[in-house]
């Protein structure tokens, strides 16, 4: 018959956040001032990809034959060609 053991929870000795600093100093960047959040970007993901495509070449007006777009759309309607 197998013995059970029973797991016992470590205690923390620590309050606060887990850092031992001298009382009333505070960890560089630990997120009390504005300054430390100064990098992070306030932009939705979507208007990242927006910005990402706007600087892709392959998505310029230069970049995209006109032509070649009118034809192949036409021949999609006419089901003339494969599925990709």
């Amino acid at each position: 018959m197998k013995t059970v053991r029973q797991k016992t929870n470590a205690v923390k000795d620590v309050s606060g956040n887990g850092n031992r600093v001298a009382d009333g100093a505070t960890l560089v960047q630990e997120g009390n001032s504005p300054a430390d959040h100064a990098h992070v970007l306030h932009s939705s993901p979507i208007s990242l990809k927006r910005k990402q495509l706007e600087n892709d070449l392959q998505y310029q007006d230069a970049a995209i034959n006109r032509t070649r777009e009118a034809s192949t759309s036409r021949k999609r309607a006419n089901k003339e060609t494969r599925p990709l």
